[in-house]
């Protein structure tokens, strides 16, 4: 039932009581308002409420709750019929979708069990359902027994019995002690009995018993479980053996970078294993997850092996490798320049990279930016350096570090045009910041380093970038344009720098509007240069923004108090919310810019360095920090908001009192490791020039200096102008490898096929991942993957150098086999298989085939059997599929010689069996002449002459077993008769006669005499005996026939019309009160009619009617109507019976609310209410009318909804 409302009513409870006491399973939809109201009829006691849930077993958000459900079923995206055709589906939402799915359980559960009673199918369905409160917190108790589970639920119902068994341990270990769980299906099962050949015990009669095996190997275990209808026996065979654990994985990653390698196990948990990289090992106890992930990070290209394992029971074996092929950039990342890749970042997740700063150079000079939250940032230190690209707008850092002291400075911008932006220094071994505000999509760089440039060691970085809601942040997207950006994160003496801050948009929390922007300059800024060059244009059109020395206060009492005076700055200027007179010089006493959310502002400034800068001031500070106000801060606006809080953009570099020089140079080879070249030019200052190199070279020149012939290796010179302005700098020179490698081209192979892979150049090898290869550490290893792989191979030449390449084997995927469904048959039966999915076929095993190269073989197999078909596809790959087809056992019935001999006429109960009637057996009596029932093991069978029957029983697997029984008859027949069918008019009598001389009488209503004297109507029969037993039978019809005409018509007529009155039915003669004999008679009077008939039996019966003449100004009014559209009173509608000037009809429900309306009487109601069909009820109308005459009237009552 998919229907129903909020209100209940005694008399459906009545109609749904008397069905379930006729044996009917009543199933009703709970109802789809995300309520635990009771809803009708789900509510109705003896009917089952379904709610509804998810493929995930979660509660639909619309689906009902509470104390009134009993079970749950599928009512998300169900296929179901639509209405608009015959072949119409569509993808339906509901507890309407569920209900049919639970009604149509319990219509299977009945094919199996069809003497289950209502009460006994709930009971199923409840009992074996899974619950779900776990997986719906919040609803715990109110979602019924929970999800109905069709395949328990029909085992709940009466079915012979099916062994199966599972063991827990895969596989169990020598001495282990472990259990092995019975899952066989069938009713009642009452005995197990286990073998455990080998095994301790070797035998058991419990339901799930525990066993252990000395030793390893395979045993065979066998179960036999029974029933009152029978046993079934099942043999497995479990497999002993040592636990294993297995290592697979493989990746190419650059250095730094974390990847997880998979471990796999067999055997019971929990495990311990260990793990060696070539050099060290590593083991991991305890572990219950199967696959475990481990998370490596190596510094070089790395094998992984596994060494040893166990669990509790048993040491165990291990096998696989994970071969991670480390790049390393042939430039180490110490300087910008050749920062790695940070791991891509995405919002609100935490990405990390390991490295180690030991290898890093402190160069010169060094990218510093001065302090770091009031502690000094140290440098020149052992720094390396990362990139990114940020995702959202604040920026969560974490680092561990093995240094004395650690810092993590953030960079936005090219590395030629850094500008720096926060940094953070610590030193306790852990470091967490948070750097905000930085801008979606904006390219920024890490810098990670010691304290020196001998602080140095291991550490693990790790980023997370995420956002701040709209409701937690009024700032709205901060950027900055520096013109020119620094130059090594530095600027000369007396620089001129241009700035332009914009606000993208702004959040106006609490009606918070943006009022100034204050730019901070750091002491290294000569403040007194400082211009603005731009001033944004108002958003709102309702004032100015400009520049205002101040100091700007707060004149609204919000947050001012708390920010205090601010200024110079940009601040906002209007006549809007100020206390008294607006004083045009002071923002601090209106509102700020209100914007629509599409507008912001550019704040454009130029501001120079300090022009006397000697060598002592070197490193001053040139930090700029943009403070954002709103009008809540420095206006008049009297709320305390979430703007005080927005993070604040912060632009950092130094001062540099002497000029970089520039470093330029020509890089060595792993093949000529001595040709490397540097030159040093100064780009500033007094010449001559002093160069004086860390190699000992001392050079003077006007221009620059160049030193050849150089190693690998750190390089530093110092460069002294003619008035002793020194700078120092440095340059890295790194081999280059020019070595490289030709790998064999892509080839395609079929899955489980192989192929060689070769590498020509090198010494030796490494290829990865090693997953589905011969070996790893060859030139020409064989592939072959299970899916398309692509191998990296790092090669190495005599001179150290390494060169990789990528070789794809693309895998054509197996045929899309498949072998079709399998069935159960009966002994000597066959079954079709059809297999698919390619162009050639093979069969195994033979045994019961018609064929086996062919994709539709005949199988008819003696046993269960399980088929394998191979199946050959495109690109003649191959694959394989399996069938079952189950030999299902023969239904049980005893053979038993019941063949009698009896007299024609006896009444002979056939006991065919012993045992009881097996609910899920079919049984079919032929012929059914005779026959009191033909479809239950033990009928009663009247027969007349000689016969045989025989009867065919049929389990639920189709099986049938056929006996019979012969029937002779023994002596002459005789005969009674009761004479003709007759009938007898109402209010008589009739006696039936059998006749005298039989020896025993017996009437069907229980009477013993020769006659019975009958006054109802009925077929009577009588069973007479003589003298040998015999029996004879007659039967006769007899009608007690009572003739109650009905007058119809017209009964209420208007003045100066007629009606015409007729029977319902028709009969032999009329006779009506006014004489007229006719079958039907026209009236214009009012007044009683009666009408006296006469059956083709002669029997009379009489009606008789009031005709009413109604006056002419009446409407009529129907006292009920059944908007089921059969055209039947589909409509509430009142009807004229003389001409009307104007009416008025309205329809209240019994909560009063108007339904229907209208003030045309051609017009009713269908039912509908807000487009929806209203509920069964009474319903309340109000009719005001006035008659062409000019008479008035009003009409009020009750009609009653019927659907």
């Amino acid at each position: 039932m998919s229907w129903g409302g909020g209100a209940p009513a005694a008399t459906e409870q009545a109609v749904f009581t008397t069905a379930h006491n006729q044996g009917i399973v009543l199933v009703a939809a709970a109802g789809n308002d995300n309520t635990s109201d009771l809803m009708y009829p789900a509510s109705y006691q003896y009917i089952i409420s379904v709610g509804a849930s998810d493929d995930g077993d979660l509660r639909a958000d619309f689906s009902n709750f509470g104390d009134s459900i009993d079970v749950m079923a599928p009512g998300v995206q169900i296929w179901s019929t639509v209405a608009t055709n015959t072949s119409s589906y569509e993808f339906y939402d509901g507890t309407s979708m569920a209900c049919p799915y639970v009604s149509g359980l319990a219509a299977l559960m009945l094919s199996f069990d069809p003497t289950a009673n209502p009460d006994r199918i709930e009971e199923c369905l409840e009992t074996t359902a899974d619950n779900i409160d776990a997986l719906n917190p919040g609803f715990e108790g109110q979602l019924g027994a929970g999800r109905v589970n069709a395949f328990l639920a029909v085992q709940c119902t009466p079915s012979e019995p099916i062994a199966n068994f599972t063991w827990s341990a895969q596989p169990p270990c020598a001495g282990e002690t472990f259990t092995f769980n019975d899952i066989s299906a069938g009713t009642d099962l009452d005995s197990w009995q286990w073998s455990f050949p080998g095994g301790t015990p070797a035998s058991s009669t419990a339901q799930n018993p525990t066993v252990t095996y000395p030793a390893a190997g395979t045993y065979s275990v066998t179960l036999i479980v029974s029933n009152y209808l029978g046993s079934s026996t099942l043999t497995q065979n479990v497999t002993v053996a040592p636990p294993s654990a297995y290592i697979t994985g493989a990746a190419v990653i650059l250095l730094g970078y974390v990847v997880p390698v998979e471990v796999s196990f067999t055997g019971s948990p929990p495990w311990d294993f260990t793990y060696s990289n070539g050099v060290t090992t590593q083991t991991v106890t305890g572990v219950t997850d199967n696959p475990y992930i481990l998370n490596l990070a190596p510094q070089i290209t790395t094998t992984y092996t596994l060494t040893a394992m166990n669990n509790g029971w048993c040491t165990g074996t291990v096998g696989g490798t994970a071969t991670i092929v480390v790049i390393v950039p042939s430039e180490i990342n110490d300087i910008c320049d050749n920062a790695l890749p940070f791991p891509a970042l995405s919002i609100g997740a935490q990405s990390c990279i390991v490295g180690n700063n030991s290898n890093a150079f402190a160069e010169l000079p060094y990218i510093n930016q001065n302090n770091c939250a009031g502690v000094p940032m140290p440098g020149p230190a052992a720094d390396l350096w990362y990139s990114f690209v940020a995702v959202s707008n604040i920026l969560d850092v974490s680092l561990t570090f093995d240094m004395d002291t650690a810092v993590v400075a953030l960079y936005e911008g090219a590395c030629n045009a850094l500008i720096g932006r926060d940094c953070s220094v610590s030193f306790d071994g852990t470091l967490n910041a948070t750097f905000a505000p930085v801008t979606p999509g904006l390219t920024y760089h890490i810098q990670i380093s010691g304290g020196s440039a001998t602080d140095t060691g291991d550490f693990q970085l790790c980023l997370e970038n995420y956002g701040e809601t709209i409701d937690e942040i009024c700032m709205l997207g901060q950027s900055l344009v520096v013109n020119p950006p620094p130059v090594l994160g530095t600027y000369l003496p007396g620089q001129t720098v241009d700035f332009c801050f914009t606000v993208e948009s702004y959040n106006q929390n609490a009606a918070d509007w943006f009022h100034g922007l204050v730019p901070v300059l750091g002491g290294g800024w000569d403040a007194s240069t400082l211009t603005p060059t731009s001033i944004p244009p108002s958003c709102s059109g309702n004032g100015d923004w400009d520049w205002y020395i101040g100091p700007i206060i707060s004149n609204g009492g919000g947050s001012g108090p708390i920010t205090g005076p601010q200024g110079p700055g940009y601040f906002f200027e209007s006549d809007a919310g100020c206390p008294g007179p607006c004083d045009p010089s002071d923002p601090g006493d209106n509102f700020g810019d209100p914007t629509d959310g599409t507008c912001g502002w550019e704040f454009c400034f130029s501001v120079a360095t300090l022009a006397d800068c000697p060598p002592a001031f070197d490193g001053q500070d040139l930090s700029i920090t943009f403070r954002n106000f709103s009008d809540s801060e420095t206006g008049s606006w009297g709320v305390v908001s979430i703007c005080p809080e927005d993070p604040e953009y912060t632009f950092k570099s130094v001062l540099s009192c002497c000029a970089i020089p520039e470093m330029t140079g020509i890089f060595p080879t792993c093949a000529e490791p001595n040709i490397g070249v540097i030159t040093a030019t100064a780009t500033a200052g007094v010449p001559p020039f002093e160069f004086a190199w860390s190699t000992g070279f001392v050079e003077n020149n006007n221009t620059s200096s160049t030193i050849s012939n150089l190693p690998a290796g750190f390089y530093i010179v110092t460069v002294t102008d003619f008035e002793g302005c020194s700078k120092e700098a440095s340059f890295t020179l790194i081999a280059q490898n020019n070595f490289s490698i030709d790998v064999s081209p892509d080839v395609t192979i079929c899955s489980g096929e192989g192929t060689q892979l070769n590498v020509i150049g090198g010494v030796s090898y490494v290829w990865a991942p090693s997953t589905g290869l011969s070996a790893n550490n060859i030139a020409n290893p064989i592939a072959s993957p299970q899916d398309t792989t692509q191998y990296v191979v790092v090669a190495t030449d005599a001179s150290g150098c390494t060169a990789y390449g990528i070789v794809t084997v693309n895998v054509n995927p197996a045929p899309a086999v498949d072998a079709g469904q399998g069935g159960v048959i009966c002994p000597g039966e066959s079954l079709n298989l059809f297999a698919s999915g390619g162009f050639a076929f093979s069969w195994s095993p033979p045994d019961g085939l018609s064929v086996t190269n062919f994709p539709n073989p005949v199988a008819s197999p003696s046993q269960t059997t399980t088929y394998t078909v191979t199946v050959t596809g495109n690109y003649t790959c191959t694959a394989t599929d399996n069938v079952t087809v189950v030999v299902a056992l023969e239904p049980y019935f005893p053979v038993e010689n019941i063949d009698t001999v009896a007299c024609s006429t006896d009444v002979l109960e056939l006991q065919l069996t012993n045992v009881n009637y097996i609910s899920n057996y079919d049984y079919q009596w032929w012929p059914t002449t005779g026959l009191s029932n033909p479809n239950i093991p033990n009928p009663i069978a009247t027969v007349t002459d000689d016969i045989t029957y025989s009867i065919t029983v049929t389990n639920p697997q189709g099986c049938q077993t056929v006996r019979t029984v012969s029937i002779t008859l023994a002596n002459a027949d005789f005969t009674v008769n009761l004479g003709v069918d007759t009938v007898v008019c109402g209010g008589g009598s009739l006696t039936l006669a059998a006749g005298s001389g039989f020896n025993s009488y017996l009437w069907s209503n229980g009477a013993a005499t020769d006659t019975i004297t009958i006054t109802q109507n009925g077929n009577y029969s009588v069973t007479v005996t003589n003298d040998i037993g015999c029996a004879a039978v007659d039967t006769i019809a007899v009608e007690l026939e009572t003739v109650t005409p009905q007058i119809t018509g017209d009964l209420s007529i208007t003045e100066g019309e007629s009606t015409t009155l007729a029977t319902t039915q028709s009969y032999a003669q009329y006779l009506w009160s006014n004489g007229v004999p006719d079958a039907a008679i026209t009236v214009s009077d009012g007044g009683p009619y009666a009408v006296t008939v006469t059956s083709a039996n002669g029997c009379t019966g009489s009606d008789e009617v009031v005709v009413t003449a109604l006056n002419r100004d009446e409407l009529l009014i129907p006292s009920a109507f059944s908007p089921n559209k059969d055209g039947i009173n589909d409509e509430f509608r009142a009807v004229n019976t003389n001409p009307i000037e104007s009416i008025n009809i309205v329809v209240y429900n019994r909560w009063g609310n108007k339904v229907f309306e209208t003030d045309n009487i051609n017009n009713g109601w269908d039912g509908q209410y807000k487009k929806t069909p209203a509920e069964m009820g009474v319903y309340v109308y109000y009719i005001e009318v006035t008659f062409a005459d000019g008479k008035d009237k009003i009409y009020k009552g009750n009609t009653t909804l019927v659907r």
